[in-house]
């Protein structure tokens, strides 16, 4: 008796007898659509006894792709199958048999609802044709599953049906019988997680079988067995640009800055996580992601859980950072560096004088300092002014936390800033600025505490549907030019397509604009702001600025619902500039002349050998006049104030997000989760599904450093830019980050 019961512990979980359930390894012998339904790396084995026979089947699942062998005396047979998921409801699948028993199988899985799943399957075996039918219902909870199977023999019209009932009285235990007159079956099966044991035991009035099986799954199933409390380890290494394009045959599109930001917030949510030791390693960010990154933390942290940092440096921002966590820790022969923050600005003027290039200007505004870049030798006392403040703005907030963080006054921690520049391992021990110095490989001892690597663990959901309902994430990062993107260029043609698509997608209920932008080509921007206004007559659009959102990069983000944005995004810059080139003198002194005939008097105004006169400057600075008329307008008009107030705050004047908030040129200060949240809210989602756009390009590509950089691309990128006769556009190198 003993021995019955323990040969039937499992298979239920994992080879589900019901067209309209089945999933994974064993999908390839029941519906092949299945595989599609839950896709992963499976391998399964069910062994079943009886008096009369023996047979042995083992099914593997790679993603989307099925193999299955049943041996059964001296027969065997095999299935190659394959499944594809059409819409979040339905899958497709197709299964081809060989060896002794030959044939396909043609199957469906639909799942219109939560709680509703359908089957059908057309199965060919050798002269006989089944088709099979099934339907399963949920009654409320994702823990009981009412089965209905119905076949029928084409050939020689005969039929019978399957009643099934599996029930998970406990994470991971599941308890099953099916069966109709003839026949019936009762079965557990246990589920530890990647390993999965079981059986069944079956009787009819002839015979009695014995059914006992394996799966080894690499995404987990849910289990009563709870994770060991431990510490996460988190490195924190690169930059985190918004938008990561890569290519090896495929393109690749990713946001790592948001699936950072998901981590820490994943892992505040996690039981199991009592912790976090987060290990820096060289990053490179402006201010507004160390602070981003810092907020959710600081949420990490109010849900009573632990942070230690380790690193081998610290600069301003990593050190700003780390004032959140419980310990800072210094590996001995590392240092805190913290001189201050600055910014820089490079000019040609000098270049542009010795190889014989002349730069001409029309823009309005007093701060507008783009072309001063071409113009100038150094900072006008205008430029110089809105940068100075906008220093002032990020540097005094943030000694000001890392102060009250590390228990000293804002004076001590100037004065060691601007007196201690360097400190070695035991002067920033001595000075308060870490807690203790010390090498990796004596954190888990001191810690006293297991501490494991975060890595995101797939899972084989319960739930047919997740009924999420979508936020889509587009990420608008680089400079906005006219035609396609690439990497660091926001093209027109592109974005326009990625956000009309947005627009006419009923499943999408919100989207949040992630702007990373210094502007650009002003007919691109306002391409781009036309549809960004159509998106938020129908859906909530709720603008997330990252560190720069200036210019065309501000007008962009107009036709938000809200405007999110650090206190250290750099945004406003209303203003525009038309700036073009004149080579003469350089082809002058390498001895390239031209001879030119044109027709209407100013046919040459474009050309780069061309000086404007005074009449065709005039037309020019009254071409410029209306686009910043049409700007200051546009912003009035969103944030429901006046014409000359904007222009008070305007001419190409940036600002600091704290005092943008102040001046009512955005909603909220908040980052990128905090937009997110908004747009749930406000789009009234119980689950949210976040989608992230663009999504990548269809077609073949090829390079060795997994890279779509392509040089003719990224030259095109860049003469797009600078040909555009008008531009909202910040400086084009500045250089503003923290490490």
């Amino acid at each position: 008796m003993f021995a019955n019961i323990l040969m039937s512990v499992v298979i239920t979980l994992f080879a589900d007898v019901s067209v309209s359930t089945t999933q994974r390894s064993f999908s390839s012998f029941v519906n092949p659509s299945g595989i599609a339904v839950s896709p992963g790396l499976e391998l399964s084995y069910l062994g079943s006894f009886s008096d009369v026979d023996t047979s042995h089947t083992i099914g593997l699942s790679l993603g989307n792709l099925g193999f299955g062998t049943v041996i059964r005396g001296e027969q065997t047979s095999y299935v190659l199958s394959s499944g594809a998921r059409i819409c979040d409801w339905l899958h497709m699948g197709y299964g081809y048999k060989f060896g002794d028993t030959k044939g396909y199988l043609i199957g469906t899985t639909v799942r219109p609802h939560r709680f509703l799943s359908l089957g059908l399957v057309g199965d060919k075996i050798g002269d006989d044709f089944l088709l099979k039918s099934g339907i399963a219902i949920r009654p409320g909870t994702d823990r009981i599953t009412l089965s209905f199977d119905y076949n029928y023999n084409v050939e020689d019209e005969s039929s019978d049906y399957l009643v099934g009932l599996k029930v998970e009285p406990v994470n991971g235990i599941f308890i099953e019988g099916y069966g109709n007159e003839d026949v019936w079956n009762a079965g557990i099966s246990v589920s530890f997680g990647n390993i999965g044991l079981g059986g069944r035991y079956g009787k009819n009035d002839d015979n009695e079988t014995y059914n006992a099986g394996l799966v080894l799954s690499n995404e987990k199933y849910p289990t009563f067995i709870k994770p060991k409390p431990c510490l996460a380890e988190l490195k924190i290494e690169g930059s985190y640009p918004e938008l990561k394009r890569s290519q090896f045959l495929f393109e690749k599109i990713d946001a790592p800055f948001y699936r950072l930001l998901s981590q820490i917030k994943e892992l505040s949510e996690d039981d199991a996580c009592k912790g976090l030791v987060l290990e820096l390693k060289g990053s490179l960010m402006h201010m507004s992601k160390w602070e981003e990154i810092r907020n959710e933390l600081s949420r990490f942290k109010a849900s009573g859980k632990k942070i230690y940092i380790y690193s081998l440096f610290y600069g301003l921002g990593s050190l700003y950072l780390s004032s959140v966590a419980d310990s800072i820790f210094l590996h001995p022969i590392g240092d805190v560096v913290i001189p201050g923050i600055h910014i820089r600005r490079i000019y040609f003027k000098g270049t542009m004088e010795k190889i014989g290039v002349e730069a001409q200007v029309e823009g309005i505004g007093r701060f507008k300092s783009a072309p001063e870049t071409f113009e100038r030798e150094d900072m006008s006392e205008e430029d110089s002014l809105q940068y100075i403040e906008y220093l002032e703005d990020v540097y005094y907030p943030t000694i000001e936390i890392i102060a009250e963080a590390r228990s000293m006054s804002t004076d001590s921690l100037q004065k060691l800033i601007d007196e201690g520049i360097f400190f070695n391992s035991d002067e920033a021990v001595e000075a308060g600025l870490i807690d203790a110095a010390l090498e990796e490989k004596d954190l888990d001892s001191l810690l006293n505490t297991e501490v494991r690597k975060f890595v995101k663990v797939k899972t084989v959901k319960r739930e047919w549907r997740t009924d999420k309902e979508k936020i889509a994430l587009v990420i608008a990062d680089g400079y906005i030019i006219q035609g396609k993107s690439s990497q660091g260029y926001m093209g027109s043609d592109d974005m326009v397509k990625t956000l009309e698509g947005i627009r006419d997608d009923e499943d999408i209920k919100a989207v949040v604009f992630r702007v990373n932008s210094g502007g650009g080509d002003a007919l691109a921007s306002e391409l781009i702001t036309n549809v960004v206004r159509d998106i938020s007559k129908d859906k909530p659009v709720i603008i997330s600025m990252g560190g720069v959102a200036g210019s065309g990069g501000y007008i962009i983000s107009l036709y938000g619902d809200k405007i999110f944005a650090d206190n250290t995004s750099l945004t406003g810059s209303i203003g525009v500039f038309w700036i073009s080139f004149i080579f003469k003198e350089l082809y002058d002194k390498i001895g390239i002349s031209w001879d030119i005939l044109k027709l209407g008097k100013h046919a040459d105004i474009m050309s780069e050998i061309h000086k404007w006169d005074e009449y065709e400057r005039e037309r020019i600075k009254k071409s410029v006049e209306w686009y910043y008329d049409r700007f200051i307008n546009l912003v009035a008009s969103e944030r429901d104030t006046s014409k000359e107030y904007i222009h008070s705050i305007g001419e190409g004047r940036i600002w600091s997000g704290i005092k943008a908030k102040e001046l009512g040129l955005i909603d909220e200060i908040g980052g990128l989760l905090d937009a997110l949240d908004e747009a749930q809210r406000m789009a009234n989602i119980k689950d949210r599904d976040v989608d992230i756009y663009p999504k990548p390009k269809t077609g073949f590509g090829f390079d060795m450093m997994g890279s779509p950089f392509d040089l003719d691309n990224y030259l095109s990128s860049i003469s797009s830019l600078l040909s555009s006769e008008y531009l909202y556009m910040m400086p084009y190198i500045l250089e503003v980050k923290e490490r």
